[in-house]
């Protein structure tokens, strides 16, 4: 447990005495609350959802042919969010762990799983990919998301590579931001909290000449949490060599200074987004090479534009949209990276290194629905995307001679450098038909093929039957394949024997089944139950090579090798109590079984059993309590790691609103992790070199506190 924080006893105590001071005919249903209720947003989060993420259609997400999840903006607001990885926690099934690497978000969707970058799930922003060709995921060096300008986010677990290609392999996340609609006006907050963190946001959205305008301005900077590692990679070798080179005991680095800016425009034809993402001071986590690193830094810029435009067809059996996007995104440290502390392995000055890359990514996209087949829609689609990346920034301490004085010597760019530059060109064409063929039934069909220029042809199929089987019942059947595509470190990784990339691999693929009921028996109750089955194939890992190259004494490349099979269960169940109570939760069971010729460092073990419990209590006029406890259990080591499991843990988290309808401000307070439980995620597991880098796991933020005030102009 650790040391107790005296701020907790005032705000428990500030609760303890509005619970007192509530009259006790708050509970009448009076109009005065039911006024309440509706201001703050308690009937909302009990409305039946609508997505568009599983066909591109919008539809009841108990109908839609997918396993779906949407989470609203008063949903996010309620739960006193500062940033995606929160508001992710709460999904059945997503266990949001961290990468040793800056400390990253992991999401780890039913135990899918076989590279530390996560290009597992497919992160979208208002529809379009969000990936990096360097690790297949999304940019390491991003940090938080935040989360202030989103309307919604929708979520698929499973696969959706038949409508969205390469990396919608276990999840899809869509994160669709707000329109001048949605903010309707201007709105402008701060937050302080825990760690000297600051934030402060600004949206507007309005009407300018026809023209709908929305902005959004969001600023973060934070020292992050100061958690201590016992021990780290170069405290194994010190154990090795009889050395004292770790600076372990130490503290993980997870400061943070971002800007995210957003400009979007549209009339009822076009729809036009701009914007960017800068990170400075981004701290390394557990560093480059898994040991404490108190003084390197990262700085990351993003850029991005799309336009959509809705073409007009002279028969209303016909919608046809064209779209084109640019994506720019471009990091390196911003202070020296530590690769090996002063006197590790001989380098008496130790090891330095600076390195990132930059790349481009265009796409063009034409989509149609057709309407004109009696009980049938029809979606069509095809599109071309460009990726390159174009410049690798290598420079690292060398050293001519031991024990001479080392200096930095710069490889960017050069066949010395740890990473070849290159180009990636996809095609791909996909059908989507969506059938009536009896009353509450609807089968689903879609079909994607994608042809990439470094690996090849693929070929994804979805099938979804949807039966309405009674007025209260939905039951669903699902079947789905997916794939990832290499990443280019997979593909071009060079001169890191320990990582080597092969131009030869495979795309991973893998086949799902569902099975999935919905159940409302009465408008305040509702429940869903979804079993999955599924099979990895062509998981990426790493083989030593035999004999290894030149100037090697061991060196290991990219192959195709890992499998793995999984089954389990979600169950949720939300219901509303009383007219100023809601209760939610859900428990997630998986079973989850990973093959290989080796055992692959990059496997981060999933939890076998989760559980999160979800209050919303207007328990006066004007004031409202959420409350959150999540439980993660049962986490076994990977094959070949010698640790017992991880240990499980259950977090507690308040948010206390106070919002004076009907006057523009709003101020809410809350504490996260408010029993200060020890909690870790795991490290990975024994690397290439039989070393267990980090043995303790990954220690996760204590109590900590914040408090907002949000102010709407009228």
């Amino acid at each position: 447990m650790r040391s107790s924080i005296t701020l907790i006893y005032p705000f428990l105590l500030l609760m303890v005495l509005s619970l007192i001071i509530v009259d006790k005919n708050v509970y009448a249903t009076d109009e005065e609350t039911i006024l309440e209720i509706k201001h703050l947003s308690l009937e909302e989060l009990m409305e039946v959802e609508v997505t568009s993420i599983a066909t591109g259609t919008t539809q009841e997400i108990n109908k839609a042919p997918a396993t779906t999840t949407v989470i609203t903006a008063s949903d996010i607001a309620a739960l006193g969010a500062q940033t995606l990885d929160e508001v992710l926690a709460t999904v059945p099934g997503i266990q949001v762990s961290r990468n040793f690497f800056n400390y990253a978000p992991y999401y780890s969707v039913r135990g899918v799983h076989s590279s530390p970058y996560n290009p597992h799930v497919l992160m979208l922003r208002d529809g379009i990919p969000i990936t990096s060709l360097y690790n297949g995921g999304r940019l390491l060096t991003e940090g938080s998301t935040p989360i202030r300008d989103l309307a919604r986010i929708e979520i698929i677990r499973g696969p959706g590579s038949a409508m969205y290609g390469a990396d919608a392999f276990s999840a899809v996340i869509n994160l669709i931001t707000k329109s001048a609609a949605d903010i309707n006006g201007t709105e402008a907050g701060a937050r302080i909290g825990s760690f000297d963190t600051y934030e402060t946001w600004l949206l507007h959205g309005d009407k300018w000449r026809g023209i709908e305008t929305s902005f959004s301005l969001q600023y973060r900077d934070t020292d992050g949490d100061k958690s201590l590692v016992q021990e780290d990679f170069y405290s194994q070798i010190d154990k090795l060599y009889g050395t004292k080179s770790s600076l372990a005991p130490g503290s993980v680095s997870r400061s943070e200074e971002a800007l995210d800016l957003q400009l979007g425009l549209s009339t009822v034809r076009w729809q036009w987004h701009g914007g960017t993402k800068i990170r400075r001071n981004l701290g390394n986590g557990m560093g480059i090479l898994q040991s404490v690193d108190p003084e390197g830094r990262y700085q990351s810029d993003q850029i991005y534009t799309d336009l959509t435009y809705q073409i007009p067809t002279k028969t209303d059996d016909w919608e046809v949209s064209v779209q084109g996007n640019y994506h720019q995104q471009r990091w390196h440290a911003d202070k020296l990276l530590l690769v090996a502390p002063a006197g590790a392995l001989g380098y008496y000055d130790g090891i330095s290194a600076n390195v990132g890359t930059s790349e481009v990514q265009s796409r063009f996209n034409l989509n149609a629905f057709y309407k004109g087949w009696q009980q049938h829609l029809i979606r069509l689609g095809m599109g071309y995307q460009y990726g390159d990346l174009y410049n690798v920034t290598d420079v690292r301490t060398y050293y001519p001679e031991l024990p001479e004085k080392a200096y930095l010597l710069s490889w960017s760019n050069s066949p010395n450098s740890f990473l070849e530059s290159g180009i990636r060109q996809n095609w791909h064409a996909f059908i989507q038909d969506a059938y009536n063929f009896a009353p509450h039934w609807e089968l689903t069909t879609g079909l994607r093929y994608d042809y990439y220029s470094d690996f090849g042809t693929t070929l994804n199929p979805r099938i979804a039957l949807v039966w309405q089987t009674t007025p209260t019942l939905t039951s669903k059947l699902l079947y789905g394949q997916a794939f990832r595509a290499p990443a280019f470190l997979e593909l071009y990784g060079r001169n890191n024997p320990v990582s080597l990339g092969n131009k030869e691999l495979e795309p991973e693929t893998i086949k799902t089944i569902e099975l999935g009921f919905n159940y409302r028996p009465v408008q305040t109750l509702q429940t869903d139950l979804n079993l999955f089955y599924y099979q990895f194939d062509e998981g990426i890992g790493y083989l030593p090579v035999i004999p290894p190259p030149d100037n090697y004494p061991q060196a290991f490349l990219a192959q195709n090798v890992a499998t793995q099979k999984g089954k389990g269960f979600e169950w949720q169940v939300k219901w509303q109590a009383l007219d100023n109570l809601l209760l939610s939760g859900h428990y997630a069971f998986q079973d989850n079984k990973q093959t290989s010729e080796t055992a692959d460092e990059g496997s981060i073990p999933h939890p076998a059993h989760s559980a999160y419990f979800r209050t919303d209590w207007l328990f006066a006029p004007h004031w409202k309590l959420n409350l959150q406890v999540q439980w993660t259990g049962e986490r076994e080591r990977i094959e070949g790691d010698p640790r017992p499991p991880v240990a499980d843990y259950t977090l507690t988290h308040l948010t206390l609103h106070y919002t004076p309808a009907p006057k523009p401000w709003e101020v809410t307070a809350g504490i996260r992790n408010v029993f200060d439980e020890y909690a870790t995620e795991p490290s990975l597991g024994v690397n290439t070199q039989g070393i267990l880098p980090i043995p303790y796991d990954l220690p996760l933020e204590g109590r900590t506190y914040f408090l907002e005030f949000n102010y709407r102009f009228q």
